[in-house]
């Protein structure tokens, strides 16, 4: 609609709106005719908390609503219209998202299994807001303020973990490191299993491995499994679930997929370049202190450090 302005935004990796189970598939949010959307409620929420962090008691009322100093409930004056694909390219790739966890196996020799999700690769979505007022040219660079904040944060499932992450971040973002490599890429599973896919989660999984072994060489196992939660999060029922400190974003513009054929022609193998690339370590809560975000930062440095010494 003409009143509505918008905001496209490219997500370098995956994206996935969790609205359920259908016999453990994890299936997006579906909208009309089928097309999978990021629900308008969910946008407000996004919004709602970075304008809590950047904006004043003030703004937060005026563009989200709530409880006044006067006691009453005032509407706020945004209205959040959701997210929807650009186009229709996101039909063309691979929906099919293998999730298969690694700790229990390799810290605790427990069996694992592979989940399954539906997840969007690489979508450019398109976001809309309006406003029940009119808006002053400065109060709609504020509301976009906002937003980018928002984005910043990830939007969706699994944000800590790489998916739901934009290219850029600066008011989030604890330390970045330059990444350059190349190995065996995973295989999707889709139409065409010779298919590969670079997976940034692999970060994320290797840096809470590292830091579970540290701490498990100065702790008993309760308190490394627990400080590990603390740190990077984790699953569970009832208090043991646990939204971590930490996550990561991986952005690599210049990476490059291609198949490895080994002397038996039907072995093949898809690998990947990164070329010159960036992994972020995000700070999922502002909650902390300056002087904790710089203990912080410098143990995720060093962590980093004994990462790369292991190989």
């Amino acid at each position: 609609e003409a009143h509505v302005q918008t905001r496209s935004c490219k997500f370098p990796w995956r994206m996935v709106t969790n609205s359920g189970q259908d016999n453990g598939v994890i299936r997006p949010v579906i909208g009309e005719r089928g097309w999978a959307f990021f629900p308008g409620s969910s946008m407000k929420g996004a919004f709602l908390r970075a304008c809590k962090e950047l904006g004043s008691e003030v703004e937060v009322l005026q563009f989200c609503g709530g409880k006044g100093q006067d006691g009453e409930l005032h509407p706020g004056c945004l209205r959040f219209h959701g997210g929807y694909p650009k186009d229709a390219e996101w039909l063309d790739d691979s929906l099919v998202d293998v999730v298969h966890p690694q700790e229990a196996w390799q810290l605790d020799g427990q069996k694992s299994s592979a989940l399954i999700q539906i997840s969007l690769y690489q979508p450019t979505f398109v976001f809309g807001l309006s406003s029940t007022r009119l808006l002053t040219e400065a109060e709609w660079e504020m509301v976009w303020k906002v937003w980018q904040a928002a984005l910043e944060r990830g939007l969706g499932s699994r944000v800590s973990a790489g998916y739901g992450q934009i290219a850029t971040h600066t008011g989030n973002k604890l330390v970045g490191f330059g990444l350059s490599g190349q190995g065996a890429a995973s295989r999707r599973i889709d139409r065409n299993d010779k298919v590969g896919e670079f997976r940034p989660n692999l970060f994320k999984a290797a840096l809470r491995g590292h830091t579970r072994r540290l701490f498990s060489g100065i702790a008993d196992e309760d308190t490394a499994t627990q400080m590990t939660k603390l740190l990077w999060g984790g699953i569970g029922k009832g208090q043991n679930a646990m939204v971590g400190l930490l996550g990561i974003a991986f952005n690599a513009p210049e990476l490059e997929l291609e198949q490895w054929v080994g002397t038996n022609r039907n072995n093949r193998v898809p690998v990947y370049k990164t070329g010159d690339a960036t992994l972020d370590i995000l700070l999922m809560r502002s909650t902390l202190k300056p002087e904790q975000r710089d203990e912080l930062k410098s143990f995720v440095i060093r962590l980093v450090k004994f990462s790369m010494l292991l190989g």
